[in-house]
């Protein structure tokens, strides 16, 4: 198949599983260890779930990329930013939100991240991406 008639969910299905094969710890390599290190950080998955991620046949939420994240021992949103940039190239022209489904904020943090942008503060990657997403919903 030729790289562009790849979908968008196979292309974020084949960086889930890159990085899940090329993991440091051997045992997180096979999808078997892999969910059980999710279940031991509290995010509970099927090993078909995984396998349909992998192969692009479903869509990963926001909370499934972050626990690649964990397990893999990756920063946070190194995988979550590579997928929205990803989903946001590959999408129709008019629709800014990020893909990956991700749980609501706490009321307020919309203003808090404004507030501390405005006024110039240190603000993490993680900052951004959910001033990003919350000024995207609206």
């Amino acid at each position: 198949m030729p790289v562009s008639a790849l979908t968008r969910r196979q292309r974020l299905g084949w960086l889930l599983r890159a990085n899940r094969a090329h993991a440091q710890r051997t045992g997180h390599r096979l999808l078997r260890g892999f969910v059980a290190a999710c279940a031991e950080r509290d995010y509970r998955v099927s090993l078909s779930t995984v396998s349909r991620w992998e192969n692009g046949i479903i869509e990963p939420a926001h909370d499934a990329v972050s626990c690649y994240e964990r397990v893999l021992g990756l920063s946070p949103r190194r995988l979550v930013a590579v997928c929205d940039t990803v989903s946001r190239y590959l999408t129709p022209p008019g629709r800014s939100r990020p893909i990956l489904t991700r749980r609501s904020m706490p009321a307020g943090r919309l203003d808090l991240l404004l507030d501390r942008a405005l006024g110039g503060d240190h603000m993490a990657a993680t900052d951004w991406d959910d001033l990003t997403c919350l000024i995207a919903d609206r």
